[in-house]
Protein backbone atom coordinates (compact mmCIF):
# COMPACT_ATOMS: atom_id res chain seq x y z
CA UNK A 1 0.00 0.00 0.00
CA UNK A 2 1.77 3.55 -1.13
CA UNK A 3 1.08 5.57 2.23
CA UNK A 4 1.69 9.67 1.80
CA UNK A 5 1.09 11.48 4.78
CA UNK A 6 0.11 14.81 4.93
CA UNK A 7 1.61 17.36 7.97
CA UNK A 8 -1.10 18.56 9.81
CA UNK A 9 -0.94 22.52 10.82
CA UNK A 10 -2.79 25.37 11.79
CA UNK A 11 -2.30 26.84 8.18
CA UNK A 12 -3.45 23.69 6.02
CA UNK A 13 -7.10 22.84 5.53
CA UNK A 14 -8.16 19.79 7.57
CA UNK A 15 -7.46 16.19 5.84
CA UNK A 16 -10.85 15.01 4.94
CA UNK A 17 -11.77 11.47 3.67
CA UNK A 18 -10.80 10.01 -0.59
CA UNK A 19 -14.14 10.52 -1.02
CA UNK A 20 -14.42 14.40 -0.91
CA UNK A 21 -13.02 15.97 -4.30
CA UNK A 22 -12.07 19.21 -3.32
CA UNK A 23 -9.32 17.72 -0.92
CA UNK A 24 -5.98 19.33 -1.56
CA UNK A 25 -2.10 17.82 -0.11
CA UNK A 26 0.53 19.91 2.01
CA UNK A 27 4.09 19.52 0.66
CA UNK A 28 5.36 16.13 2.67
CA UNK A 29 8.34 18.76 4.41
CA UNK A 30 5.71 21.01 5.65
CA UNK A 31 8.22 24.01 4.62
CA UNK A 32 5.99 25.58 2.64
CA UNK A 33 2.74 26.83 2.24
CA UNK A 34 -0.01 24.45 1.35
CA UNK A 35 -0.86 24.11 -2.68
CA UNK A 36 -3.68 22.28 -4.37
CA UNK A 37 -3.69 19.43 -6.11
CA UNK A 38 -2.15 19.36 -9.54
CA UNK A 39 -4.37 18.74 -12.24
CA UNK A 40 -2.98 15.46 -13.17
CA UNK A 41 -4.46 14.48 -9.45
CA UNK A 42 -8.17 13.81 -10.40
CA UNK A 43 -10.83 12.12 -8.70
CA UNK A 44 -9.92 8.86 -10.24
CA UNK A 45 -6.81 8.68 -8.61
CA UNK A 46 -8.51 9.41 -5.66
CA UNK A 47 -10.55 6.75 -6.17
CA UNK A 48 -7.77 3.98 -6.72
CA UNK A 49 -6.40 4.92 -3.61
CA UNK A 50 -3.43 7.04 -4.15
CA UNK A 51 -3.96 9.19 -1.38
CA UNK A 52 -5.09 7.88 1.95
CA UNK A 53 -7.42 9.69 4.16
CA UNK A 54 -5.71 9.84 8.08
CA UNK A 55 -8.17 11.27 10.72
CA UNK A 56 -6.09 10.23 13.90
CA UNK A 57 -2.94 12.96 14.75
CA UNK A 58 -1.10 9.42 15.92
CA UNK A 59 -0.92 8.44 12.45
CA UNK A 60 -3.95 5.43 13.12
CA UNK A 61 -4.66 3.21 10.05
CA UNK A 62 -8.64 3.38 10.37
CA UNK A 63 -8.34 0.24 7.76
CA UNK A 64 -6.54 -1.90 9.81
CA UNK A 65 -6.46 -0.44 12.86
CA UNK A 66 -2.46 -0.79 13.50
CA UNK A 67 0.26 1.71 13.68
CA UNK A 68 2.66 3.39 11.24
CA UNK A 69 5.67 2.10 13.03
CA UNK A 70 4.27 -1.52 13.34
CA UNK A 71 4.78 -1.75 9.42
CA UNK A 72 6.85 -4.11 8.06
CA UNK A 73 10.35 -2.96 6.60
CA UNK A 74 9.56 -2.96 3.28
CA UNK A 75 6.50 -0.71 3.73
CA UNK A 76 9.05 1.99 5.73
CA UNK A 77 11.53 1.58 2.94
CA UNK A 78 8.88 2.21 0.07
CA UNK A 79 7.71 4.91 2.44
CA UNK A 80 11.30 6.53 3.37
CA UNK A 81 12.35 6.34 -0.64
CA UNK A 82 8.89 7.70 -2.02
CA UNK A 83 9.37 11.10 -3.21
CA UNK A 84 6.31 13.18 -4.40
CA UNK A 85 6.03 14.78 -7.75
CA UNK A 86 7.01 18.86 -7.76
CA UNK A 87 4.10 21.00 -8.28
CA UNK A 88 4.03 22.97 -10.87
CA UNK A 89 4.87 26.78 -11.05
CA UNK A 90 1.22 27.83 -11.54
CA UNK A 91 -0.22 25.12 -8.78
CA UNK A 92 2.10 27.44 -6.34
CA UNK A 93 1.16 30.33 -4.75
CA UNK A 94 3.58 33.18 -5.68
CA UNK A 95 5.01 34.33 -2.74
CA UNK A 96 6.17 30.08 -2.63
CA UNK A 97 7.39 30.02 -6.21
CA UNK A 98 9.38 33.11 -5.55
CA UNK A 99 11.50 31.64 -2.44
CA UNK A 100 11.65 28.42 -4.29
CA UNK A 101 13.24 29.96 -7.33
CA UNK A 102 15.15 32.27 -4.89
CA UNK A 103 16.64 29.04 -3.02
CA UNK A 104 17.51 27.07 -5.93
CA UNK A 105 19.56 30.10 -7.73
CA UNK A 106 21.32 30.86 -4.07
CA UNK A 107 24.70 29.04 -4.31
CA UNK A 108 25.38 27.06 -0.94
CA UNK A 109 28.10 28.91 1.14
CA UNK A 110 30.78 26.53 2.59
CA UNK A 111 31.21 25.58 6.46
CA UNK A 112 34.20 27.28 7.75
CA UNK A 113 34.94 23.76 9.22
CA UNK A 114 34.57 22.31 5.57
CA UNK A 115 37.36 24.60 4.04
CA UNK A 116 39.15 24.22 6.59
CA UNK A 117 38.91 20.21 6.74
CA UNK A 118 39.84 20.78 2.85
CA UNK A 119 43.09 23.04 3.28
CA UNK A 120 44.49 20.29 5.74
CA UNK A 121 43.85 17.66 3.38
CA UNK A 122 45.41 19.92 0.72
CA UNK A 123 48.59 20.69 3.20
CA UNK A 124 48.59 16.92 4.16
CA UNK A 125 48.41 15.83 0.51
CA UNK A 126 51.26 18.32 -0.54
CA UNK A 127 53.81 16.95 2.50
CA UNK A 128 53.40 13.11 1.22
CA UNK A 129 54.23 14.22 -2.39
CA UNK A 130 57.57 16.09 -0.58
CA UNK A 131 58.57 13.18 1.37
CA UNK A 132 57.83 11.23 -1.33
CA UNK A 133 59.71 13.14 -3.34
CA UNK A 134 62.79 13.41 -0.83
CA UNK A 135 62.79 9.58 -0.39
CA UNK A 136 63.46 8.85 -3.91
CA UNK A 137 66.12 11.61 -3.86
CA UNK A 138 67.75 9.69 -1.17
CA UNK A 139 67.61 6.49 -2.50
CA UNK A 140 68.99 7.69 -5.90
CA UNK A 141 72.10 9.77 -3.79
CA UNK A 142 72.81 6.09 -1.63
CA UNK A 143 72.43 4.01 -5.14
CA UNK A 144 75.17 6.61 -6.73
CA UNK A 145 77.31 6.84 -3.42
CA UNK A 146 77.10 2.69 -3.43
CA UNK A 147 78.43 2.43 -7.03
CA UNK A 148 81.17 5.40 -6.60
CA UNK A 149 82.03 3.11 -3.58
CA UNK A 150 82.11 -0.19 -5.51
CA UNK A 151 83.86 1.99 -8.89
CA UNK A 152 86.73 3.16 -6.66
CA UNK A 153 87.03 0.36 -4.14
CA UNK A 154 86.90 2.39 -0.58
CA UNK A 155 87.76 0.85 2.32
CA UNK A 156 87.58 2.08 6.05
CA UNK A 157 89.86 0.51 8.20
CA UNK A 158 88.49 -0.17 11.71
CA UNK A 159 90.04 1.69 14.94
CA UNK A 160 92.52 -0.23 16.73
CA UNK A 161 95.50 -0.18 18.27
CA UNK A 162 98.72 1.84 17.12
CA UNK A 163 95.69 3.23 14.77
CA UNK A 164 97.55 6.70 14.06
CA UNK A 165 101.21 5.58 13.74
CA UNK A 166 102.67 5.48 10.41
CA UNK A 167 105.91 6.91 8.48
CA UNK A 168 105.48 10.09 9.83
CA UNK A 169 105.67 9.66 13.71
CA UNK A 170 109.05 9.04 14.95
CA UNK A 171 107.96 6.29 17.02
CA UNK A 172 106.85 4.11 14.13
CA UNK A 173 110.28 3.84 13.56
CA UNK A 174 111.31 2.48 16.91
CA UNK A 175 109.11 -0.55 16.71
CA UNK A 176 110.82 -3.95 17.41
CA UNK A 177 108.87 -5.61 14.52
CA UNK A 178 106.56 -4.77 11.62
CA UNK A 179 105.11 -6.70 9.68
CA UNK A 180 103.57 -5.66 5.98
CA UNK A 181 101.39 -7.33 3.34
CA UNK A 182 100.32 -5.77 -0.41
CA UNK A 183 99.18 -7.41 -3.62
CA UNK A 184 101.61 -7.14 -6.46
CA UNK A 185 100.38 -4.20 -7.54
CA UNK A 186 101.40 -2.48 -4.48
CA UNK A 187 97.72 -2.28 -3.00
CA UNK A 188 98.22 -2.46 0.96
CA UNK A 189 96.43 -5.23 3.07
CA UNK A 190 97.85 -5.23 6.19
CA UNK A 191 100.18 -3.49 8.63
CA UNK A 192 101.24 -4.45 12.02
CA UNK A 193 100.91 -0.92 13.32
CA UNK A 194 99.63 2.03 11.71
CA UNK A 195 96.79 2.82 8.95
CA UNK A 196 97.95 0.99 5.56
CA UNK A 197 96.09 3.95 3.86
CA UNK A 198 99.25 6.08 5.76
CA UNK A 199 102.27 3.57 4.32
CA UNK A 200 101.13 3.37 0.86
CA UNK A 201 104.44 4.88 -0.21
CA UNK A 202 106.50 2.87 1.93
CA UNK A 203 104.55 -0.04 0.72
CA UNK A 204 105.66 1.28 -2.67
CA UNK A 205 109.13 1.13 -2.25
CA UNK A 206 109.09 -2.34 -0.64
CA UNK A 207 107.13 -3.80 -3.83
CA UNK A 208 109.49 -1.31 -6.72
CA UNK A 209 112.14 -3.55 -5.05
CA UNK A 210 110.60 -7.18 -5.42
CA UNK A 211 110.05 -6.13 -8.64
CA UNK A 212 113.05 -5.05 -9.65
CA UNK A 213 114.70 -8.47 -7.97
CA UNK A 214 112.29 -10.57 -10.20
CA UNK A 215 113.12 -8.81 -13.25
CA UNK A 216 116.32 -9.75 -12.84
CA UNK A 217 114.81 -13.29 -12.96
CA UNK A 218 115.93 -13.04 -8.91
CA UNK A 219 113.94 -13.93 -5.54
CA UNK A 220 115.15 -11.58 -2.96
CA UNK A 221 114.56 -13.10 0.74
CA UNK A 222 116.78 -11.03 3.19
CA UNK A 223 118.09 -7.66 3.20
CA UNK A 224 120.63 -6.48 6.23
CA UNK A 225 120.82 -2.70 7.19
CA UNK A 226 122.87 -2.22 10.05
CA UNK A 227 120.44 -3.84 12.80
CA UNK A 228 117.76 -4.13 11.10
CA UNK A 229 116.95 -7.20 8.67
CA UNK A 230 114.04 -7.42 5.72
CA UNK A 231 112.58 -10.58 5.36
CA UNK A 232 110.59 -11.65 2.28
CA UNK A 233 108.19 -13.63 0.88
CA UNK A 234 105.66 -14.18 -1.86
CA UNK A 235 103.09 -16.55 -1.98
CA UNK A 236 100.83 -15.97 -5.48
CA UNK A 237 99.78 -12.68 -5.87
CA UNK A 238 100.35 -11.66 -1.99
CA UNK A 239 103.82 -10.18 -0.67
CA UNK A 240 104.91 -10.82 2.80
CA UNK A 241 107.85 -8.65 4.56
CA UNK A 242 108.76 -8.59 7.98
CA UNK A 243 111.48 -6.11 9.64
CA UNK A 244 112.67 -6.89 12.80
CA UNK A 245 115.59 -5.73 15.47
CA UNK A 246 115.47 -8.76 17.10
CA UNK A 247 118.52 -10.81 15.57
CA UNK A 248 116.10 -13.60 14.82
CA UNK A 249 117.35 -15.68 12.12
CA UNK A 250 115.91 -16.00 8.42
CA UNK A 251 113.88 -19.18 8.93
CA UNK A 252 112.43 -17.77 11.63
CA UNK A 253 111.18 -14.98 10.13
CA UNK A 254 110.10 -16.57 7.02
CA UNK A 255 108.25 -19.03 9.18
CA UNK A 256 106.42 -15.70 10.54
CA UNK A 257 105.50 -14.76 7.70
CA UNK A 258 104.14 -18.13 6.06
CA UNK A 259 101.82 -18.16 9.60
CA UNK A 260 100.46 -14.73 8.47
CA UNK A 261 99.57 -15.65 5.16
CA UNK A 262 98.01 -19.19 6.36
CA UNK A 263 95.84 -16.94 8.48
CA UNK A 264 94.86 -14.93 5.62
CA UNK A 265 93.92 -18.20 3.74
CA UNK A 266 92.33 -19.22 6.92
CA UNK A 267 89.76 -16.55 6.02
CA UNK A 268 89.89 -16.47 1.82
CA UNK A 269 90.71 -19.38 0.32
CA UNK A 270 94.18 -19.13 -1.41
CA UNK A 271 92.61 -20.59 -5.14
CA UNK A 272 90.34 -17.81 -4.52
CA UNK A 273 92.13 -14.95 -3.89
CA UNK A 274 94.46 -16.05 -7.47
CA UNK A 275 91.63 -16.22 -9.26
CA UNK A 276 90.42 -12.54 -7.61
CA UNK A 277 93.48 -11.03 -8.82
CA UNK A 278 94.00 -12.54 -12.25
CA UNK A 279 90.33 -11.17 -13.23
CA UNK A 280 91.64 -7.69 -11.36
CA UNK A 281 94.99 -7.09 -10.55
CA UNK A 282 94.28 -3.61 -8.57
CA UNK A 283 91.53 -5.11 -6.55
CA UNK A 284 91.88 -3.99 -2.81
CA UNK A 285 91.62 -6.99 -1.25
CA UNK A 286 90.91 -5.39 2.26
CA UNK A 287 87.08 -5.26 1.13
CA UNK A 288 87.07 -8.87 2.07
CA UNK A 289 89.25 -9.00 4.83
CA UNK A 290 87.13 -5.98 6.95
CA UNK A 291 87.51 -6.96 10.66
CA UNK A 292 90.77 -9.20 9.64
CA UNK A 293 93.19 -7.28 11.77
CA UNK A 294 91.47 -8.94 15.11
CA UNK A 295 92.95 -12.05 14.04
CA UNK A 296 95.93 -10.66 12.60
CA UNK A 297 97.46 -8.44 15.74
CA UNK A 298 96.84 -11.24 18.27
CA UNK A 299 98.86 -13.78 15.86
CA UNK A 300 101.62 -11.14 15.22
CA UNK A 301 102.03 -10.48 19.21
CA UNK A 302 101.82 -14.44 20.17
CA UNK A 303 104.54 -15.30 17.86
CA UNK A 304 106.51 -13.48 19.52
CA UNK A 305 105.50 -14.54 23.40
CA UNK A 306 104.72 -17.84 22.98
CA UNK A 307 107.37 -20.81 23.15
CA UNK A 308 104.94 -23.56 21.41
CA UNK A 309 104.66 -21.03 18.25
CA UNK A 310 107.97 -20.71 17.96
CA UNK A 311 108.74 -24.10 18.10
CA UNK A 312 106.26 -25.00 15.62
CA UNK A 313 104.56 -27.23 18.61
CA UNK A 314 100.86 -27.34 20.05
CA UNK A 315 101.03 -26.29 23.74
CA UNK A 316 98.82 -29.15 25.58
CA UNK A 317 96.99 -28.68 28.98
CA UNK A 318 98.90 -30.35 32.06
CA UNK A 319 95.91 -32.97 32.77
CA UNK A 320 96.23 -36.42 34.94
CA UNK A 321 96.37 -39.29 32.98
CA UNK A 322 93.04 -40.90 34.17
CA UNK A 323 90.76 -37.73 33.22
CA UNK A 324 92.70 -37.17 29.86
CA UNK A 325 91.52 -40.64 29.10
CA UNK A 326 87.96 -40.06 30.02
CA UNK A 327 87.29 -36.78 28.34
CA UNK A 328 88.63 -38.61 24.52
CA UNK A 329 86.56 -41.84 25.16
CA UNK A 330 83.90 -39.05 25.66
CA UNK A 331 84.56 -37.61 22.11
CA UNK A 332 84.93 -40.80 20.40
CA UNK A 333 80.99 -41.72 21.27
CA UNK A 334 80.68 -38.86 19.23
CA UNK A 335 79.77 -40.15 15.49
CA UNK A 336 79.00 -37.16 12.93
CA UNK A 337 79.16 -37.81 9.30
CA UNK A 338 81.90 -35.75 6.89
CA UNK A 339 83.56 -34.79 10.71
CA UNK A 340 87.11 -33.58 10.03
CA UNK A 341 88.24 -33.00 13.42
CA UNK A 342 86.18 -33.09 17.14
CA UNK A 343 89.04 -30.50 19.49
CA UNK A 344 88.52 -29.74 23.13
CA UNK A 345 90.51 -26.08 23.95
CA UNK A 346 91.20 -24.53 27.39
CA UNK A 347 92.64 -21.50 26.99
CA UNK A 348 94.28 -21.96 23.95
CA UNK A 349 96.05 -25.44 25.08
CA UNK A 350 95.03 -28.60 23.85
CA UNK A 351 93.19 -31.43 26.11
CA UNK A 352 92.19 -33.75 23.73
CA UNK A 353 90.64 -34.20 19.76
CA UNK A 354 89.96 -36.85 17.32
CA UNK A 355 90.11 -37.78 13.56
CA UNK A 356 87.98 -39.18 12.02
CA UNK A 357 89.61 -38.24 8.91
CA UNK A 358 92.66 -39.66 7.76
CA UNK A 359 94.46 -36.19 7.75
CA UNK A 360 96.30 -36.29 10.75
CA UNK A 361 95.60 -32.23 12.10
CA UNK A 362 98.33 -29.97 11.69
CA UNK A 363 100.01 -27.62 14.03
CA UNK A 364 99.80 -24.69 12.36
CA UNK A 365 96.18 -25.23 11.49
CA UNK A 366 95.58 -26.24 15.02
CA UNK A 367 97.49 -22.53 16.03
CA UNK A 368 95.10 -21.14 13.50
CA UNK A 369 92.32 -22.16 14.94
CA UNK A 370 92.95 -21.39 18.67
CA UNK A 371 94.30 -17.88 17.33
CA UNK A 372 90.68 -17.63 16.02
CA UNK A 373 88.49 -19.00 19.19
CA UNK A 374 90.58 -16.70 21.04
CA UNK A 375 90.15 -13.52 19.15
CA UNK A 376 86.64 -14.14 18.66
CA UNK A 377 85.90 -15.52 22.33
CA UNK A 378 84.90 -12.33 24.12
CA UNK A 379 81.86 -11.71 21.39
CA UNK A 380 80.38 -15.18 21.22
CA UNK A 381 81.42 -16.88 24.45
CA UNK A 382 77.43 -17.28 24.68
CA UNK A 383 76.03 -18.34 21.67
CA UNK A 384 77.23 -21.49 18.80
CA UNK A 385 79.15 -20.21 15.78
CA UNK A 386 79.17 -21.87 12.38
CA UNK A 387 81.91 -19.99 10.22
CA UNK A 388 83.24 -21.39 6.76
CA UNK A 389 86.87 -21.46 7.09
CA UNK A 390 89.62 -23.13 5.37
CA UNK A 391 92.39 -25.28 7.13
CA UNK A 392 95.27 -24.47 4.88
CA UNK A 393 97.49 -27.32 5.66
CA UNK A 394 94.67 -29.64 5.24
CA UNK A 395 93.32 -28.49 2.09
CA UNK A 396 93.98 -24.90 0.93
CA UNK A 397 91.67 -24.91 -1.89
CA UNK A 398 88.50 -26.33 0.25
CA UNK A 399 86.08 -24.54 2.55
CA UNK A 400 85.59 -26.47 6.14
CA UNK A 401 82.67 -25.02 8.00
CA UNK A 402 83.61 -24.58 11.83
CA UNK A 403 81.82 -24.98 14.91
CA UNK A 404 82.48 -23.21 18.23
CA UNK A 405 81.03 -23.07 21.54
CA UNK A 406 82.02 -22.69 24.89
CA UNK A 407 80.97 -25.57 27.49
CA UNK A 408 82.18 -23.66 30.69
CA UNK A 409 84.32 -21.10 31.46
CA UNK A 410 87.35 -21.28 28.81
CA UNK A 411 86.88 -24.84 28.12
CA UNK A 412 85.06 -24.52 24.47
CA UNK A 413 84.56 -27.34 21.68
CA UNK A 414 85.60 -27.37 17.81
CA UNK A 415 84.18 -29.44 15.66
CA UNK A 416 85.74 -28.97 12.22
CA UNK A 417 82.80 -30.49 9.63
CA UNK A 418 83.16 -30.61 5.59
CA UNK A 419 79.27 -29.89 5.01
CA UNK A 420 76.93 -26.92 5.96
CA UNK A 421 74.19 -29.11 6.71
CA UNK A 422 75.59 -30.58 9.76
CA UNK A 423 74.89 -28.18 12.32
CA UNK A 424 71.94 -29.09 14.50
CA UNK A 425 73.85 -32.66 14.51
CA UNK A 426 76.72 -30.81 16.02
CA UNK A 427 75.35 -29.17 18.75
CA UNK A 428 73.35 -32.19 19.54
CA UNK A 429 76.99 -33.85 20.16
CA UNK A 430 78.31 -30.59 22.08
CA UNK A 431 75.19 -30.85 24.81
CA UNK A 432 75.87 -34.67 24.81
CA UNK A 433 79.64 -34.44 25.53
CA UNK A 434 78.95 -31.49 27.94
CA UNK A 435 76.51 -33.33 30.31
CA UNK A 436 79.02 -36.76 29.95
CA UNK A 437 81.63 -34.69 31.27
CA UNK A 438 79.84 -32.75 34.07
CA UNK A 439 78.73 -36.06 35.47
CA UNK A 440 82.60 -37.86 35.25
CA UNK A 441 83.74 -34.49 37.21
CA UNK A 442 85.99 -33.86 34.31
CA UNK A 443 84.60 -30.76 33.40
CA UNK A 444 85.54 -29.32 36.26
CA UNK A 445 89.00 -30.92 36.69
CA UNK A 446 89.37 -29.52 33.16
CA UNK A 447 88.40 -25.80 34.26
CA UNK A 448 91.12 -26.08 37.92
CA UNK A 449 93.96 -27.01 35.53
CA UNK A 450 93.36 -24.02 33.09
CA UNK A 451 93.30 -22.00 35.90
CA UNK A 452 96.84 -23.10 37.58
CA UNK A 453 100.12 -22.40 36.73
CA UNK A 454 102.52 -25.03 36.84
CA UNK A 455 105.61 -24.27 38.07
CA UNK A 456 107.89 -27.49 38.94
CA UNK A 457 110.02 -28.13 41.59
CA UNK A 458 113.23 -29.41 42.57
CA UNK A 459 114.60 -29.09 39.39
CA UNK A 460 118.59 -28.15 40.68
CA UNK A 461 120.08 -25.60 38.37
CA UNK A 462 117.98 -25.33 35.98
CA UNK A 463 115.81 -22.01 35.44
CA UNK A 464 113.51 -23.39 32.63
CA UNK A 465 112.35 -26.12 30.46
CA UNK A 466 110.37 -27.30 27.41
CA UNK A 467 109.66 -30.99 26.02
CA UNK A 468 108.73 -31.46 22.96
CA UNK A 469 106.84 -34.73 21.74
CA UNK A 470 108.02 -35.27 18.41
CA UNK A 471 106.18 -39.20 17.89
CA UNK A 472 102.29 -37.47 18.29
CA UNK A 473 101.17 -35.18 15.06
CA UNK A 474 101.03 -32.73 16.09
CA UNK A 475 104.13 -32.14 18.05
CA UNK A 476 103.26 -31.14 21.38
CA UNK A 477 104.78 -29.00 23.49
CA UNK A 478 105.21 -29.18 27.57
CA UNK A 479 106.78 -26.48 29.52
CA UNK A 480 105.86 -24.58 33.04
CA UNK A 481 105.06 -20.84 32.61
CA UNK A 482 108.29 -18.64 33.91
CA UNK A 483 109.06 -17.47 37.11
CA UNK A 484 111.35 -14.78 38.51
CA UNK A 485 113.54 -12.17 36.03
CA UNK A 486 112.10 -14.17 33.43
CA UNK A 487 108.06 -13.32 34.04
CA UNK A 488 109.03 -10.13 32.42
CA UNK A 489 107.82 -9.86 28.46
CA UNK A 490 111.78 -8.72 27.26
CA UNK A 491 113.48 -11.84 29.37
CA UNK A 492 110.80 -14.29 28.23
CA UNK A 493 111.45 -13.25 24.56
CA UNK A 494 115.28 -13.87 24.99
CA UNK A 495 114.65 -17.39 26.41
CA UNK A 496 112.75 -17.73 23.59
CA UNK A 497 114.60 -16.40 20.97
CA UNK A 498 117.25 -19.06 22.13
CA UNK A 499 115.42 -21.91 22.32
CA UNK A 500 114.29 -21.32 18.39
CA UNK A 501 118.37 -20.91 17.37
CA UNK A 502 117.94 -24.37 19.04
CA UNK A 503 116.20 -26.15 17.25
CA UNK A 504 117.31 -24.97 14.32
CA UNK A 505 120.68 -25.58 14.69
CA UNK A 506 119.55 -29.39 15.33
CA UNK A 507 117.40 -29.37 11.78
CA UNK A 508 120.54 -27.79 10.15
CA UNK A 509 123.34 -29.71 11.59
CA UNK A 510 125.41 -26.56 13.13
CA UNK A 511 124.92 -24.06 15.83
CA UNK A 512 124.45 -20.99 13.79
CA UNK A 513 120.73 -21.17 13.60
CA UNK A 514 121.24 -18.75 10.04
CA UNK A 515 121.05 -21.43 7.36
CA UNK A 516 117.33 -22.62 6.07
CA UNK A 517 114.95 -25.18 7.56
CA UNK A 518 116.05 -29.02 6.94
CA UNK A 519 117.72 -32.47 8.09
CA UNK A 520 120.22 -32.42 5.56
CA UNK A 521 122.84 -32.20 8.36
CA UNK A 522 121.42 -35.02 10.56
CA UNK A 523 120.25 -35.52 13.76
CA UNK A 524 122.23 -33.85 16.40
CA UNK A 525 122.01 -35.49 20.15
CA UNK A 526 122.98 -32.22 21.81
CA UNK A 527 123.21 -28.78 21.21
CA UNK A 528 124.33 -25.33 23.20
CA UNK A 529 124.08 -21.66 22.50
CA UNK A 530 125.77 -19.14 25.08
CA UNK A 531 123.78 -16.19 26.54
CA UNK A 532 123.83 -12.87 27.95
CA UNK A 533 123.01 -14.54 31.33
CA UNK A 534 122.18 -18.00 30.35
CA UNK A 535 123.41 -21.15 29.00
CA UNK A 536 120.31 -23.16 26.66
CA UNK A 537 120.74 -26.81 25.57
CA UNK A 538 118.85 -28.96 23.61
CA UNK A 539 119.21 -32.67 23.64
CA UNK A 540 117.42 -34.32 20.92
CA UNK A 541 116.17 -37.55 19.59
CA UNK A 542 113.51 -39.53 17.08
CA UNK A 543 110.51 -38.86 19.50
CA UNK A 544 111.32 -35.26 21.36
CA UNK A 545 113.61 -32.69 22.28
CA UNK A 546 114.35 -31.33 25.38
CA UNK A 547 115.25 -27.68 25.75
CA UNK A 548 117.08 -26.17 28.96
CA UNK A 549 118.24 -23.28 30.29
CA UNK A 550 120.57 -23.04 32.88
CA UNK A 551 122.85 -20.41 34.55
CA UNK A 552 125.64 -18.93 32.57
CA UNK A 553 128.38 -20.55 35.26
CA UNK A 554 126.89 -23.86 34.71
CA UNK A 555 129.61 -26.37 33.45
CA UNK A 556 128.94 -28.67 30.54
CA UNK A 557 129.52 -32.11 32.68
CA UNK A 558 126.82 -30.90 35.58
CA UNK A 559 124.12 -30.16 32.31
CA UNK A 560 124.86 -32.99 30.79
Amino acid sequence: MDVRLAHHSPSSPPLVSKNDPSTTSSQPDGSSPPSPLPPSHTSESLQNGTYSSINNINGNDINNGTSIDDEPDSSKEKLNNHVPEKPLESDLPNDSFQQTQSQEEKPREPHPQEEEHAQKQEQEQEQTTTQKQEEEQKKKEEKEKEEEEEEEELYIAPKRKHFDEGPHEPKWFTRKKHYFVFSNAGKPIYSRYGDEEHQVSFMGVLQAILSHAEASNDSLRLLIAGTVRFAFLKRGPLYLVSVSRDYESLPHLLEQLDLLHRQIVFLLQAKFICQLFQQRSTYDLRNLLGGAENLLDPLARRQRHELSLALSAVQTLRLKKSVRSTVLAVLQEVHIPDQVYLILLAKQQLVVYTKPSKSPLHASDFNLLANYVHATGPSTRAVETWTPLCLPHYDEGATCHTYVAYLAGEVSLVAVNASFERFEEISAARRFIRERLAESGALNAIIRASNRSWRPKNVGETIHFAYKMMEHQPPQLSAPAFDGPYIAPKEAKRVIRMYRMLDEAVRNGSGSGEGLGGSSGGMHKMETIMGEREVAVVWAAKTYRLYVLFPFCTSKSLTV
